[in-house]
């Protein structure tokens, strides 16, 4: 074998020195050294032993949703409206009077004409689907208006009903044995009006509203018939105070 040149020693020693580093294996000390602890770990079920663990946060178990955010801003709020209750005719539309806040003969509800003499009520209104109570605002005993009797029998029915004054019926509850201006017996309901905003009227579902054609002694009543005769169907409307 001929002599290594100086260039061949120079080679082979850079050759020896690289594979020197490569194949070294470094003892590195325990001490001090953060160890990762596995994924998926029960001991880890807190957002707060993740991060000290060095893992990433917990997946969130609700994401945000914008529209459920939405929704609920746009929920309509109970608007409150007070006033009286005037009456007109069904037919024409001519005002006719107001609901009174003086019973006939200490009972029923009547008309009046007179405008000290109208009956102030109150009550909170958000959807015209849905049925609610006309409280009556004054300091006299039964503060609701509502209807009298449990029953109106279909649209031939003989049946009448007065407005009473009454103490409060649940919504949804068959007639109750409350207490009313008629007596203190028999049943009233309290939760039968519905509004429409756009008119300011007032109906109670598939119930008419009439007054007697009796001078001096008009009271009101309900019915489901829509053609009574010797007496005068109307409807009532919200005047605003």
């Amino acid at each position: 074998m001929s002599p290594r040149t100086p260039l061949q020693l120079v080679l082979l020693f850079l050759l020896t020195l690289q594979l020197s580093f490569v194949i070294a294996k470094p003892t590195i000390p325990q001490h001090g050294v953060v160890r990762r602890a596995p994924t998926g770990t029960a001991r880890y079920d807190t957002n707060s032993k993740r991060l000290a663990a060095g893992l990433p946060p917990l997946t969130p178990r609700r994401r945000f949703t914008p529209t459920r955010v939405d929704v609920a801003a746009r929920a309509p709020s109970p608007i409150s409206y007070s006033g009286y209750v005037r009456i007109s005719d069904w037919a024409s539309g001519t005002p006719l009077g107001y609901v009174s806040k003086t019973t006939s003969d200490g009972v029923r509800i009547e008309m009046t004409t007179s405008p000290g003499d109208r009956l102030p009520v109150t009550f909170s209104f958000d959807s015209s689907d849905t049925t609610f109570e006309l409280g009556i605002n004054d300091s006299l005993n039964w503060h609701y208006l509502g209807g009298q009797g449990i029953a109106h029998f279909g649209p031939s029915s003989t049946t009448v009903n007065s407005f009473v004054r009454t103490n409060s019926v649940s919504c949804g509850s068959a007639p109750q044995v409350v207490g009313h201006s008629a007596g203190l017996v028999g049943p009233t309901e309290s939760c039968i009006w519905k509004f429409n905003a756009s008119n300011s009227e007032f109906t109670v579902v598939d119930i008419y509203f009439y007054i007697s054609d009796v001078p001096g002694n008009e009271f009101l009543f309900l019915t489901s018939n829509p053609n009574r005769s010797a007496v005068t169907r109307v409807r009532l409307y919200l005047e605003t105070a």
